[in-house]
C-alpha cells in the first residue's frame, strides 16, 4: 500500500502518513482506523516475540508508537541474550 492509498483510506493528508512513517509524529487519534485499514492489531504481540502479551501491551499503552519496536527489541535482547555485547543498551539509546 502506498502512502497515498493509506492517506486516502484514512482520510488524512499524505504528509501525515509520511510523518508517521518517519517518526516525526504518532498516529494516536488514528490507531483504530489504521488497525481496520491494515487488518492488524497494535495491542497484540509481534509474531515470534518472546515477551508476554501483557508486557507488550504495557509498552504500547505507556510509550509513543514510534518507540514500540525499539523498546520491544531491546527487552527481547535482554531476555533472550543480546546478539553482541551492549546490543540491548545501544538499541535503547538509539533514536
Amino acid at each position: 500500500m502506498t502512502q497515498r492509498e493509506l492517506a486516502a483510506a484514512l482520510q488524512v493528508n499524505i504528509k501525515t502518513v509520511d510523518n508517521w512513517e518517519n517518526g516525526r509524529t504518532s498516529p494516536r487519534s488514528s490507531i483504530g482506523a489504521l488497525e481496520e485499514v491494515l487488518g492488524i492489531r497494535f495491542d497484540e504481540p509481534e509474531p515470534g516475540s518472546s515477551l508476554s502479551p501483557r508486557l507488550v501491551d504495557m509498552i504500547r499503552r505507556t510509550l509513543p508508537p514510534e518507540d514500540w519496536d525499539r523498546v520491544i527489541r531491546a527487552i527481547e535482547e535482554i531476555v533472550d541474550g543480546p546478539t553482541s555485547p551492549g546490543a540491548a543498551a545501544r538499541s535503547l539509546l538509539a533514536g
